[in-house]
């Protein structure tokens, strides 16, 4: 898939600058608004990031399948052909049955008591059904076996028959969609679209724009069908219609908020208040004949529901971070105010999804001690993305003193939750039951934590404490290691453990430097001339917008010295017998995509 081409940064030019007015001695801040910009910025690198394209180099995003909703698939030609995909009754059972223990979402998107009554009718009388009902079934078929092939000891078909009976399913899903007509709406469009989102978002171990495009187009579906609206002010609506109304548009909140930030692009949806939040309530606590919702059940239960609001405030939280921190200048008064929201925001948290030790969590489920965990890393990631740029050097260093705390502190608690993830997940850890549920809606984040300590080390290394240098060193070098061992599968992975290993390489030769000078050294200005640098060139990856909020993106331009051979770190991960090369840091790009292409 070729690249979309980058818009002008339209606050590139206005001559903001912040936190304060820069001077001849006081270096200009980057624009916050566009990630890239951050690292390209940080040593005036304006080496071009097309150089990769030049040297055959190949870039992830090209070449690699796009969503099959979006470039097409081969239309149906009769609902019989549609249904003649479908496996038989007691196969079809078991993989619903694996769905609604399996997706976390499931019951924001699909009330399970009055869809056990529609499936049912479905196999009294087949011939009869909507398009898009079968489109949400095939749906759900494809989503149970992503669970299956991240979870083979609980397999419902066959290893060998996984991939190819996700290929058919998904293609069907996508015949059901287009037979059904569902650019014009109705009952099953948008729960149906949803799970087609999730499908393509559980196949692609990288971020996918492609995934993010189909997100607009359903987004804009369900604007059409006015599920932005609240349905209290649209009216002729029952209170069952209305609370799965509200349940569906709070999963598309969620959903867009996290793939638009893993793709580098501003949200979709904006209108954070203009519906009410759902109750948290279970599906057994109303249905299709209910004439007045119960009471909400109180925040001390731990319900699916509870969870699907909680999280749609902590990213309403961080989406108000997000908009704050791209506006041109950005008052440090407002960030502090920020800060204090994001303290606020925890406070409230239900006390049931409130992030405690592993070892204070021994009797409780792993999918409820992740779902806490990834509440606290939207929190962590909303300080991080709200202090970065605050952390650079500048003349009056005490005044941000709090967002260089502040940084630190969270980048540490994000890394190690990264390296609670990859142990507690490994067979016989706490978490591994629910390991397939959660690496990627997390895997974003950890990349983000990767950055952020690459650029607080750029920016910061030469004034550290040395104790909490070695900490963070320590802490960067175990994520360098995950990352190293999961790159076999992902682009993003391997890049991430390249530009750790670059930064902490310039980190200790910095220190070995100011140990043998008597003379401090003090951080590179910004405006020191590139050309005492030998820049490498680096690709642009990670997909393909330059967008706000590109954490993948931030890589792009970093500024790093060639760095020549040298043996792998013996905190890493020791490699297999055969695959040294394959765990081995690279020592340049080219091998790096090469690897990754094949």
């Amino acid at each position: 898939m070729s690249a979309l081409p980058t818009p002008v940064d339209s606050g590139a030019s206005n001559g903001a600058v912040s936190p304060s007015t820069a001077s001849a001695a006081e270096p200009q801040y980057p624009d916050c608004s566009n990630w890239s910009s951050i690292l390209r910025d940080l040593r005036k690198v304006n080496a071009p990031l097309d150089c990769a394209h030049k040297a055959g180099i190949p870039v992830p995003g090209e070449n690699k399948a796009g969503p099959r909703l979006l470039y097409g698939c081969r239309p149906a030609a009769s609902m019989d052909e549609l249904l003649h995909a479908l496996p038989p009754r007691h196969l079809t059972n078991r993989m619903v049955s694996y769905y609604f223990n399996g997706l976390d979402l499931s019951s924001a998107i699909i009330h399970g008591p009055e869809f056990l009554k529609e499936y049912d009718n479905f196999w009294k009388s087949p011939e009869n059904i909507a398009p898009l009902w079968l489109a949400l079934l095939y749906g759900m078929l494809c989503t149970a076996i992503q669970f299956q092939k991240a979870n083979p000891e609980s397999s419902v078909l066959p290893g060998e028959d996984l991939d190819m009976s996700l290929n058919i399913y998904r293609d069907k899903l996508c015949q059901c969609l287009m037979f059904g007509k569902y650019t014009q709406g109705g009952p099953y469009a948008i729960p149906a679209l949803i799970h087609y989102i999730v499908i393509e978002l559980f196949d692609k171990k990288d971020a996918d724009d492609g995934t993010w495009l189909v997100m607009g187009l359903v987004v804009n579906i369900a604007r059409r069908m006015r599920y932005h609206r609240d349905p209290d002010l649209i009216g002729n609506l029952s209170p069952y219609e209305s609370e799965m109304r509200r349940r569906l548009w709070r999963s598309l909140l969620v959903i867009d908020s996290a793939l638009s930030e893993s793709v580098g692009a501003e949200r979709l949806i904006r209108e954070f208040d203009a519906v009410r939040e759902p109750r948290n309530l279970l599906d057994t606590d109303f249905d299709a004949s209910t004439t007045v919702l119960p009471p909400p059940r109180p925040d001390t239960e731990p319900t699916p529901m509870l969870y699907c609001v909680a999280k749609g405030k902590s990213l309403t939280v961080f989406g108000m971070v997000t908009d704050l921190v791209s506006k041109q200048p950005c008052d440090y008064a407002n960030v502090l105010k920020y800060d204090s929201m994001i303290s606020e925001s925890l406070a409230k948290m239900p006390s049931c999804y409130k992030w405690r030790p592993l070892e204070q969590s021994i009797t409780d489920s792993p999918q409820v001690i992740c779902r806490r965990m990834y509440l606290e890393i939207v929190y962590l990631k909303a300080r991080i993305v709200l202090h970065l740029k605050f952390t650079m050097p500048q003349k009056d260093q005490d005044r941000y003193a709090f967002s260089r705390k502040t940084l630190f502190e969270s980048v540490c608690k994000l890394l190690e939750f990264h390296h609670i993830c990859d142990e507690e997940t490994q067979p016989s850890g706490q978490l591994y039951a629910a390991r397939w549920r959660y690496l990627t809606a997390v895997h974003q984040n950890f990349l983000l934590a990767s950055i952020a300590a690459c650029f607080y080390l750029e920016h910061n290394k030469a004034t550290m404490d040395k104790d909490d240098l070695e900490l963070f060193k320590r802490l960067c070098r175990r994520s360098q290691g995950i990352w190293i061992r999961t790159s076999r599968s992902s682009t993003e992975a391997a890049k991430a453990s390249e530009a750790l290993r670059v930064s902490l390489d310039e980190t200790d030769e910095t220190n070995t430097n100011l140990e043998s000078s008597t003379q401090p050294e003090l951080p590179m200005p910004l405006d020191t001339p590139t050309d005492i640098w030998d820049y490498q060139c680096l690709p642009s990856y990670f997909g393909s917008f330059d967008l706000p909020f590109s954490y993948s993106n931030l890589f792009d331009g970093l500024a790093v010295p060639p760095v020549g051979p040298e043996p792998a770190d013996n905190l890493l991960v020791m490699p297999l017998a055969g695959q040294a090369e394959i765990f081995t840091a690279p020592t340049n790009w080219s091998s790096v995509d090469h690897r990754c292409a094949q």
